[in-house]
């Protein structure tokens, strides 16, 4: 379904002034954040809906074989990708692995380097049903000497909810 934006109303009908400017910014507004948020909700007449959402931390890498996020991917998300950056280069380790605390599932497409700068789309396990909630995890591929790396992760996924009539 293609959506588009008119702008008639800015074309057409009475000349601009201080008194209808606000009223017409306001109505163009609306309408483009009506338009933004059609595309990443989808609502029924039952309340059913499916929202694309985003949560997002950056994370500093513990002297340990892994580290947990504080955020957690909510149980029966479908998970699309989980990108991450690294901010500040990790000390010891060369590369590590970004997977689900809980159910060890990679999210990541290949061992990320320890760079600052270094990115990766997290889009390996293609759409990833998540059962239960879980933290992301850091697996650096050895033991960091200091807590001083720091990797910026994100996670996009889809909240599902059912009807509720």
């Amino acid at each position: 379904m293609a959506r588009s934006l008119s702008l008639i109303a800015w074309l057409t009908g009475d000349a601009l002034s201080q008194t209808n400017l606000a009223a017409k910014l306001t109505t163009l507004l609306s309408a483009w954040a009506a338009l933004v948020d059609a595309d990443l909700v989808s609502q029924g007449n039952n309340g059913q809906r499916a929202q694309l959402k985003l949560l997002e931390e950056e994370l500093t890498i513990a002297a340990a074989a892994t580290t947990d996020s504080v955020i957690q991917i909510p149980a029966n998300a479908i998970v699309l990708a989980v990108p991450v950056r690294v901010t500040v280069v990790i000390p010891t380790a060369t590369s590590f692995l970004v997977t689900g605390a809980g159910t060890g599932q990679v999210f990541n497409t290949a061992a990320v380097a320890v760079a600052a700068g270094s990115t990766n789309p997290g889009t390996f396990a293609g759409i990833f049903f998540n059962a239960t909630a879980q933290a992301i995890r850091i697996v650096p591929n050895a033991i960091p000497a200091t807590a001083t790396g720091k990797v910026r992760l994100s996670c996009f996924y889809w909240a599902i909810v059912p009807p509720t009539s």
